[in-house]
């Protein structure tokens, strides 16, 4: 009987394709042997997909994301998953709340603050003449619709 625990037993972490991968006696044979056998896996079901197309680090990933749109998206992933959870705090434990056990510590609003200033440094990165991964002028052209539309709906809110 497998429990749902049983998965993050490192024997049953195995992926299926090399569940069906041979073995030999030599750890050292074992690995080499499993990488080359999973190689010709693959190699095998390329030949097979008539969509298949080699590609070489210079080309683009499928998305065609160049290497530096990726980090930047990434990056940009990070600093509203920061931002997200200083939210989570300051809606548990109030703005002026910190941490004492963290010297230097400015209390929830200011690290919120830290981390609006470091997503505005990405969008600023992404917007720049290098990258032009967004557009910042139709950017800064939805800022008063959108004030306009929560203004129109909030009930806690004083004219901005």
């Amino acid at each position: 009987m497998t429990t749902s625990n049983d998965f993050y037993r490192p024997e049953n972490r195995v992926p299926p394709n090399r569940a069906k991968l041979e073995t030999t006696s030599s750890p050292t044979e074992t690995a080499e042997t499993a990488f080359d056998q999973e190689c010709r896996l693959h190699a095998s079901v390329a030949k097979k997909s008539t969509s298949y197309k080699v590609t070489v680090e210079s080309e683009k990933h499928f998305n065609e994301l160049t290497p530096g749109e990726l980090e930047r998206l990434a990056i940009l992933g990070e600093e509203c998953g920061e931002i997200v959870r200083m939210v989570g705090k300051i809606l548990r434990h109030g703005y002026q709340s910190y941490n004492p056990d963290q010297p230097g510590h400015e209390g929830n609003r200011r690290e919120l603050e830290k981390e609006i200033g470091d997503l505005m440094g990405i969008i600023v990165m992404m917007g720049s003449a290098g990258a032009k991964d967004i557009d910042t002028n139709f950017i800064t052209s939805r800022v008063n619709p959108k004030i306009e539309r929560i203004m129109q709906y909030a009930h806690h809110q004083e004219e901005v």
